[in-house]
């Protein structure tokens, strides 16, 4: 349809417009930014892609927005995605978006993370998980993954990122509205 067509344009022209300026594996030739007009600004730049069911190719839709993006720019997509996941591991996984920063490639120029309402939702009760804490929490390790904050997760989490690609772009999208979660 002619607004899902429009959304992913305007998402994909405005993702070609961040400029990366060669921090990585790219091309650097990234200065024409029409992707309409036929260029491929992000040809060779790397993007790791962490994310939950929304990020996750298995799950869900035929074709999700990384994939579109690549498909448009040229951009290599390593997708680190799985369903149920976030900054504090969610109600069905082990596996946090932390866990998987190990496995981004060392030569990435662009790190997304994408989530996660399943941070805050648990979906046995349907009611808020985790605590959400103070910007500065640091992350105990004597603590589970739920015993400590949302807030303490997060920073553990960019810390490592940090440490693992410090030359990355990193963009980070919120979760979108999430409906039927009794937030009293």
């Amino acid at each position: 349809n002619d607004a899902h067509y429009a959304s992913e344009t305007f998402v994909t022209n405005k993702i070609a417009e961040a400029q990366l300026g060669g921090s990585g594996g790219g091309t650097g030739e990234g200065s024409d930014t029409d992707v309409s007009a036929g260029t491929r600004p992000w040809i060779n730049y790397k993007w790791a892609c962490i994310g939950d069911s929304l990020t996750d190719s298995t799950i869900n839709a035929n074709t999700k927005y990384h994939q579109i993006i690549a498909n448009e720019t040229g951009i290599v997509v390593q997708e680190l995605a799985k369903g149920g996941t976030g900054y504090t591991a969610g109600y069905d996984s082990s596996t946090t978006f932390y866990d998987r920063i190990a496995n981004i490639d060392e030569d990435t120029d662009v790190v997304t993370l994408f989530g996660s309402v399943n941070d805050w939702k648990n979906n046995e009760h349907n009611t808020l998980c985790h605590e959400i804490g103070a910007v500065n929490d640091v992350y105990d390790d004597s603590q589970t993954v739920i015993q400590n904050t949302f807030c303490a997760n997060l920073n553990k989490t960019f810390d490592a990122l940090y440490a693992k690609v410090p030359t990355a772009q990193v963009i980070v999208f919120g979760a979108m509205p999430y409906y039927g979660v009794n937030d009293t």
